[in-house]
């Protein structure tokens, strides 16, 4: 498929060499260098070779021109031979303007041109170095320091043409050529299959040459040349034609309106209005409209129950109300063109912008809901218009989608006048419904208020009665919107290293667009360069645009900023702000309300983008060119650097940069401080816009994903500036690899707080907003109802819940509105961790600001509402165990906010706590263990609320033998360590208290089973082992120890009693063990060498405790845990 090069926006018109501010040059860099091989005079590199001449005509698919390619080349050639050779962009406009309409110029370039042997990836291989400290080139001796390359490229000089064919014009005028090449013959095939001689033994045949057409597209013209050397080429051209048979004024195009249910209309005011500036005309603005009649309506195209909604900021009104008129539109169907047709896919109309996806992600469409509700929508489109100054009759062209808001909104008046009286006619007993998004809110807005002071000063209600009962506002800045200062010094700095002359596109953009009427009068952050100063500095006087109306401590900014928000604030009903006070005001707000900087932009890692911090790079681009020199054996591939550029956020009042264009041996960087007492524009909570994502695709040449109708909660009423870089900037680049390094695709445009139009505005516009802020004792918002989300979301865009709210709204009778939503800051909701049986406590919200609905509740069964008082509400505990309170907050439309506080009622339950072994390692021992057992620790788990445990006490049981720490354990610790001797089930007992007294004792067993030996058994008297007989247990004065009848143990008297036996016979001997008695800490208390079996010994002089008992005999020991008290 082809490749044709479209569009370049800003042309990527390069400047020359000789920077600003005495910035090294490119020959300053090669002064040094022999130049005697730059035959043509043109150093390619002298320029940012964004046409990529390296390869057109050399690389497959890349050898088609458009006029945008053409003066693009052209541009570069003539800038690149230091303006010697050729002519520049206004001189060639100049030209065109003196043509004849419908006859179409073809622009013929053919020269060689000689481009730098510098390889930057691998040096050594070419014949230049660089020195980035002297920014300088040496040459590397015994090669060449540059190449020689020849370009040809010829172009209708007109971008799209409408009629029933083209005439061509061939005439010497637009033919520009160099002396090294020259074209000896040329033929052409127009589309048309009939090949014409265009030069002939190297004499251009002027001509006219009238070629027929009977289909829309691109018309490819084919090109055969011969040069002087008898070398060939083939090269091609493009220009958009649309067939029609009758050429006239733009208008909306009839073909949208063929349904029955659709009407369209333009509106001139009656009022006239005068711009800021001097020179500014006083003209009668006009708008487009077109009805899409309600469901109901049966054909008979009745305005019953109106509902308008207007478009936004839309610079070249290249957004049309619907695709089909920008395919209508040749302008428009040109740049929205794919495989050389139009793509309605491409166009984003604002049709589409009413597109939303629902709780199922399916997409609706929110306009066809309104007529599926019974609406009749208007929507209005603010088109690019000529019209006469009223009072010298000059005539000017007036850009309507950025022209000053007042303007705009004295066409919206007489449109508002038309349609009350249309309803009357019909007897319609509805209300009109007035929907702005954006830049249409601040043009509604002025619009009814100064319907309503007009109203007052003449007691005029037939004309001035505006009729419209709500009026809604859709994220609209009404405190100043936000176009990142970086973004704006990077387009500025494109337009120095871009620009030749005063008519370059990138100069119109920065100058025109970014800086038309309605940009200024709402940017909070503008850019200019300092004067008197160097592109490194902005004018600080034109940061941090604010009023003394607006409810700040002063006015400064843009002189459009402060007279319009000023001739807002003054406009209307005295009192009023401004805002209009007969409607019910409704907003919605897409920027987070809760302080966020998450947006619900998607990222490539699975999460969400965040704005970026203060100061953060959020561009970074590099580009490059692959050239190819033909060699007479093989050929010789490296890559030229093209440029660097960068974009970053606003620091945090520190001078720091926010710009950078970088091409050998030129870098250009803009510096700023954020002197903003509300923070940082770029990244305050607000509705988020796509500014770095559309300056990557207008450098790249690649439409974005993210710039598509299936994004995330894509849906607008109108967008503000969607796609306002990316046909105006750079547009589609020629260069064949420029890489986006680093892109945090968002920034925030308008910030919640001037969507909400907050009154008391100077503070920082980080802090939340998550309250009401209608609330009669703390009103902080001109508007009646409001909708907010906890994320910030895509600017002007609907969801499921906001398009509910809003129809809902619109539904109700006149002057009712749905309470605000908005997402509530449950911290602010107070209630008790716990309550005892019995009590009686408030739990609710601090005060009625903090909800807008009173809360509903459901609570657990032990719980009981006494009484309930607006925002808060009485309850009893009634019994022991886990309770919860379910907060719902539900204003009548869509899901509701619910949130539920646990809380614990009466003594703490541990009917369900277990045993845990805890890692002996990792455990705080309190005493050492002993070598026959392993050390156990154990922790209690399974408390019910165990956070609101202040105490907990443990118990050993009398039949446990086993030492234990707990004891020495205090307060809420749940822990214990147990160091037994023997295996046995160790068992004990816990309880727990907190603010309401202790719990019942539960008893728990650990069964301990890693010892050497099993504990003896223990009765009531005593212990009896396998061996011996050890009581009395619990000792108090002395211990007796005496031999089982049948001991496991071989024992060795030392005597016997001889002839005496006992009852059963046995010989009465004497056996002797030796006892150590130890405490619980290890240390021997009690040694006895020789002790007689059947004795006792004295244990009176020990503390109350428990004891390890070791008795030994003839190297046997037998270990026994022996309480004392």
């Amino acid at each position: 498929m082809k490749r044709i090069l479209l569009s370049i926006g800003i042309g990527l018109s390069l400047c020359n060499a000789t920077a600003q501010n005495q910035e090294k040059t490119l020959d300053d860099a090669l002064v040094t260098v022999n130049q005697a091989s730059v035959t043509s005079g043109i150093i390619y590199e002298r320029v940012v070779q964004f046409a990529n001449l390296y390869n057109f005509n050399r690389e497959p698919d890349f050898d088609t021109a458009d006029y945008t390619y053409f003066k693009q080349a052209l541009s570069e050639m003539h800038r690149a031979s230091n303006e010697v050779l050729f002519i520049n962009r206004s001189a060639l406009d100049s030209l065109m303007q003196q043509e004849t309409n419908h006859v179409v110029p073809l622009g013929i370039l053919n020269t060689d041109f000689q481009l730098l042997n510098y390889r930057f990836e691998e040096v050594q291989q070419g014949g230049l170095t660089y020195n980035e400290n002297t920014q300088e080139f040496s040459q590397i001796p015994g090669q060449s320091p540059f190449y020689t390359l020849h370009t040809t490229v010829i172009a209708p000089l007109v971008k799209a043409i409408a009629g029933t064919g083209i005439t061509y014009k061939i005439d010497p005028t637009y033919l520009f050529q160099n002396q090294q090449q020259p074209i000896k013959t040329l033929t052409a095939d127009f589309g048309d299959g009939v090949p014409r001689n265009l030069i002939n033994n190297y004499n251009l045949q002027t001509q006219q040459i009238q070629v027929n057409y009977n289909t829309d597209g691109d018309k490819i013209a084919t090109y055969q040349i011969i040069y002087e050397d008898n070398t060939s080429i083939t090269t091609k051209s493009s220009i958009y034609f649309k067939y029609q048979t009758q050429i006239g004024p733009k208008t909306l195009s009839p073909f949208c309106a063929g349904d029955t249910y659709k009407e369209n209309g333009r509106i001139i005011a009656d009022i006239p209005f005068t711009g800021y500036e001097v020179n500014d005309p006083t003209i009668l603005a006009e708008i487009d409209y077109r009805i899409f009649y309600s469901e109901n309506d049966t054909g008979n195209n009745q305005l019953d129950n109106p509902i308008i909604i207007l478009d936004g900021f839309d610079p070249g009104d290249k957004r049309k109300i619907e695709d089909c008129d920008c395919g209508q539109d040749l302008d428009c169907a040109a740049a929205n063109k794919e495989d050389g047709q139009f793509n309605p896919a491409l166009h984003d109309s604002m049709y589409d912008f009413q597109f939303f996806r629902d709780s199922n992600e399916d997409n609706q469409n929110a306009l066809e809901k309104l007529r599926a509700e019974g609406f009749d929508v208007i929507m209005v489109n603010h088109p690019t218009y000529d019209t006469a100054d009223v009072n010298t009759g000059e005539m000017f062209t007036i850009d309507g989608g950025a022209y000053y808001i007042e303007s705009n909104a004295m066409a919206l008046i007489k449109l508002l006048q038309e349609t009350k009286s249309r309803m009357a006619t019909t007897g319609s007993t509805a209300q009109i419904k007035l929907v702005g998004p954006s830049m249409g809110g601040q043009i509604s807005r002025y619009a009814l208020a100064y319907m309503e002071a007009m109203e007052e000063q003449t007691q005029d209600s037939d004309n001035w009665d505006h009729n419209v009962s709500h009026w809604v506002s859709i994220d609209s800045p009404h405190l100043g919107a936000n176009i990142p200062l970086g973004d704006q010094a990077l387009i500025f700095l494109i337009k120095e290293m871009l620009s030749d002359d005063d008519n370059d596109a990138a100069e119109d953009f920065y100058d025109k667009q970014l800086s038309s009427p309605a940009a200024k009068q709402q940017l909070i952050e503008f850019h200019r360069q300092a004067p008197g100063q160097s592109h490194h500095h902005v004018d600080q006087n034109l940061l941090n645009a604010q009023t003394l109306l607006q409810g700040f401590g002063q006015d400064r900014g843009n002189s459009s900023f402060t007279e319009h928000y000023n001739n807002q604030a003054i406009n209307g009903l005295p009192n009023s702000n401004g805002f209009p006070t007969k409607s019910k005001n409704l907003a919605i707000i897409n920027g987070s309300l809760t302080g966020s900087r998450l947006s619900t932009l998607p990222n490539e890692d699975g999460g969400f983008y965040s704005y970026a911090a203060d100061g953060e790079k959020v561009l970074g681009v590099k580009s490059f060119a692959r050239v190819k020199i033909e060699l007479p054996i093989g050929n010789i591939v490296f890559r030229t650097h093209i440029a660097t550029l960068d974009s970053h956020f606003m620091s945090s009042g520190a001078n720091e940069r926010v710009a950078k264009f970088y091409k050998i041996p030129t870098t250009k960087t803009v510096k700023a401080p954020n002197n903003n007492q509300r923070g940082n524009m770029d990244n305050v909570p607000g509705g988020w816009f796509l500014a770095q994502q559309e300056l990557a695709d207008a450098i790249t040449g690649r439409r974005s994903l993210y710039l598509t109708s299936n994004m995330p909660d894509y849906g607008t009423a109108g967008t503000g500036v969607i796609r306002w870089f990316n046909d105006n900037i750079i547009g589609t680049s020629a260069t064949d690899d420029t890489q986006v390094r680093t892109l945090n695709p968002i920034n925030s445009f308008i910030p919640s707080f001037s969507a909400i139009a907050h009154l008391n505005p100077d503070q920082d516009w980080n802090n939340p907003l998550n309250f009401d802020l209608t609330c009669d004792s703390n009103r902080l918002t001109p508007f009646d109802s409001y909708y907010g989300e906890s994320i910030n979301t895509r600017h002007t865009s609907f969801n499921q819940d906001s398009i509910d709210w809003l129809i809902e709204n619109l539904k109700l009778p006149n002057g009712q509105v749905l309470p605000p939503q908005f997402p509530v800051d449950r911290s602010t909701f107070s209630s008790p961790t716990t309550m005892c049986v019995g009590d009686i406590v408030t739990m609710g919200f601090e005060d009625e600001c903090k909800v807008a609905v009173q809360p509903t509740y459901v609570i657990s069964d032990n719980l009981a509402i006494i009484s309930r008082n607006g925002y808060s509400a009485q309850f009893e505990a009634l019994e022991n165990g886990p309770a919860y309170v379910q907060v719902i907050l539900d204003n009548g439309v869509g899901p509701s906010q619910s949130f539920s506080r646990q809380l614990y009622i009466g003594t703490p339950n541990l009917d369900n706590a277990f045993l845990t072994e805890i890692d002996s390692a990792t455990f705080l021992s309190i005493y050492p263990a002993n070598g026959f057992c392993d050390f156990v620790a154990l922790r209690i788990n399974g408390i019910e609320r165990y956070d609101l445990v202040d105490e907990i006490e443990m118990q050993k049981l009398p039949i446990s033998a086993s030492y234990w720490d707990s004891d020495q354990r205090t307060g809420r610790d749940n822990t214990v360590g147990i160091y037994p001797d023997c295996n046995e089930l160790f068992r004990f007992q816990v309880r727990a208290r907190n603010a309401c007294g202790w719990s019942e004792w539960a008893e728990f067993v650990k069964d301990i089973d890693n010892c050497s030996n099993d504990c003896s058994n223990t009765n009531s008297s005593g212990i009896v082992s396998n061996n011996f007989v050890i009581s009395p247990v619990p000792a108090s004065t002395v211990i007796a120890i005496d031999m089982v009848q049948k001991p496991e143990w071989s024992f060795y008297s030392k005597s016997c009693s001889d002839g005496l036996t006992d009852i059963g016979g046995t010989s009465l001997c004497t056996y002797f063990v030796s006892l150590q008695l130890y405490d619980f800490s290890g240390n021997q208390v009690l040694n006895i060498t020789r002790h007689e079996l059947g004795t006792s010994f004295d244990v009176s002089h020990l503390t109350t405790g428990t004891y390890v008992m070791h008795i030994t005999h003839a190297g046997q020991t037998e270990i026994h845990q022996v309480p004392i008290n």
